[in-house]
C-alpha cells in the first residue's frame, strides 16, 4: 500500500510531462439527436456562387472574423454531398457552422473541369479522391485537414454527430507541419 502512491504520484507526473500543450481550448461540439430529421440538398452546388470569388470572399472573412474557411467541393449529382449539406442545415449545427467558419460550396464535376481553378488552388492537381471533399484552412491559408478531407464521401452511413464532433475538433486544430498551402487572394499564398 506504501508502494501504491508514490507510484501513482510518479505515473502521474510522467503522464502530465509527456502530454502536450497545443495552447488551444477545446471546442464541444453541439448535441445532435440520432434521429433529427433532416433534408437533403437538391440544388446546393448549382446555385453555388463563382467559386474563386467566393473563396477570396471567405478569406477575407475568415481573417476579419478569426474563423477558418470551409471549402466544401461536391456537386448536385452527388447523393453524399447532398446528404452532408443536408446535415449543415440542422440548426444546431448550422449555428455552430456560422460560428466558427465562413463556408463555401464549390461545384465541382467527376472530371474535374468544372471549377478546375479552384480545385488547383487547393493543391489538388490530380483531381480530388471523393466527393464530398472538405477542406479547412485557416485565415492565413495553411490546410489544417488534407488527410482526412475526402472523409465524408461515405456521408450517407454517417451520423450528423460525426460531423458536428469533426467540425468542433477542427476549429481548433493545430495545422501540420506538413500542411499545404491555399493561396487566400490576398496578395497570395
Amino acid at each position: 500500500m506504501r508502494l501504491a502512491l508514490p507510484v501513482l504520484i510518479a505515473a502521474t507526473l510522467i503522464l502530465a510531462a509527456c502530454s502536450r500543450d497545443t495552447g488551444e481550448t477545446a471546442i464541444n461540439a453541439p448535441a445532435i439527436p440520432d434521429d433529427i430529421a433532416f433534408e437533403t440538398l437538391d440544388n446546393a452546388y448549382a446555385e453555388a456562387p463563382p467559386a474563386m470569388a467566393a473563396l477570396d470572399a471567405a478569406f477575407a472573412a475568415a481573417a476579419r472574423q478569426d474563423t477558418r474557411v470551409l471549402a466544401i467541393f461536391g456537386g448536385d449529382w452527388c447523393p453524399d454531398c447532398r446528404i452532408f449539406g443536408g446535415m449543415l442545415t440542422i440548426p444546431a449545427l448550422a449555428e455552430f457552422v456560422d460560428a466558427h467558419f465562413e463556408v463555401v460550396k464549390i461545384d465541382a464535376e467527376r472530371t474535374g473541369e468544372l471549377n478546375a481553378d479552384a480545385i488547383a488552388r487547393f493543391g489538388y492537381d490530380e483531381g480530388l479522391t471523393g466527393y464530398p471533399t472538405v477542406v479547412v484552412v485557416t485565415a492565413d491559408g495553411e490546410v489544417v485537414n488534407r488527410a482526412d478531407a475526402a472523409e465524408w464521401r461515405t456521408a450517407r452511413e454517417r451520423r450528423p454527430q460525426e460531423v458536428a464532433d469533426w467540425l468542433a475538433a477542427l476549429v481548433t486544430a493545430p495545422v501540420p507541419a506538413d500542411a499545404g498551402r491555399v493561396d487566400t487572394g490576398a496578395g497570395g499564398a
